[in-house]
């Protein structure tokens, strides 16, 4: 497995991969995903298998903090252990830094449930904690697991207006928000 910056020539492909990956609630329009990319405000990565695009990986960086905010993976190659190296090289490469993600909430009543617990485990598999927090983005409200140390919601903030804007950030209502003491992971 390899990971490269997505090139020009990949964009047709990863767009399909990305638009098939993650439900319309969940997606930032790809051409603005791709933008930032290129403005140098977050590395866009394709995924290589034996020499071919088979995923991507999003990451937002700023100073030590890199927000792991898209990995997808063409449905066909899903399930032979690409997603475990993926997070296993992103943590490599983030090693020093703390390196967070967001994801579905382990909501009993959702009816991927199962899904959702085999992901979670299989974050924790790789090193990832818990961390006591969940973010809202665009009227999704996501759990968050993290390596590296913690963070505070005025730097995700920070971020998010580096990456996309303060206007984008507010108009989307992305915020973190801590949980009480007393909630379970």
């Amino acid at each position: 497995m390899e990971l490269r910056r997505a090139k020009k020539e990949d964009y047709i492909y990863l767009k399909h991969v990305y638009d098939h990956a993650f439900p319309p609630e969940e997606r930032a329009p790809f051409r603005r995903v791709w933008r930032c990319a290129e403005q140098g405000k977050a590395d866009f990565l394709s995924i290589h298998i034996h020499g071919k695009c088979c995923g991507m990986a999003y990451l937002v960086r700023r100073g030590d903090l890199v927000y792991f905010f898209y990995l997808a993976l063409d449905s066909r190659v899903r399930g032979r252990g690409i997603g475990t190296k993926v997070l296993k090289a992103v943590k490599r490469k983030c090693e020093g830094k703390r390196l967070f993600f967001a994801l579905e909430q382990l909501d009993p009543k959702a009816k991927n449930y199962e899904i959702r617990v085999r992901r979670h485990a299989l974050y924790r598999r790789c090193g990832f904690v818990d961390l006591p927090y969940v973010l809202h983005e665009a009227g999704v409200v996501y759990a968050v697991m993290g390596n590296g140390g913690m963070i505070r919601p005025k730097e995700y903030s920070d971020l998010m207006d580096y990456h996309m804007g303060k206007f984008m950030r507010k108009l989307l209502h992305m915020r973190l928000v801590r949980l009480p003491e007393n909630a379970e992971l």
